[in-house]
């Protein structure tokens, strides 16, 4: 896991509407990132959007060894945009992933 201190510039942005977000809840253009990296199996990248849709799951029924309901990451992918933020994942099948999420560092110094 790391920890870094960003940039409104540095802030990966996808969509106008989660632009918006990010310059409302951000009083002085400052993020923080937060990452966690695994050198697990990886994912497809045909994969990637199933990543964060609830009730989705990656792994087949017939090739299934863990239990869940596939609301983990959507959870988190809601929580974090509500407080202004923005989360995706980097990953390559065989080298592992990294997951990545930001959020604006608002009042205090």
């Amino acid at each position: 896991m790391s920890t870094r201190k960003v940039e409104s510039s540095e802030v990966r942005k996808d969509e106008t509407s989660e632009t918006a977000a990010l310059q409302r809840f951000s009083t002085d253009g400052n993020f923080v990132e937060i990452s966690v990296e695994d050198t697990g199996i990886g994912i497809a990248s045909e994969d990637m959007e199933k990543l964060f849709q609830p009730f989705q799951q990656i792994e087949s029924h017939l090739t299934k060894k863990f239990e869940g309901t596939g609301l983990g990451l959507s959870l988190c992918k809601q929580f974090v945009e509500l407080h202004g933020g923005k989360i995706w994942v980097e990953s390559e099948v065989g080298k592992g992933s990294r997951f990545v999420f930001t959020l604006p560092v608002t009042g205090g110094k």
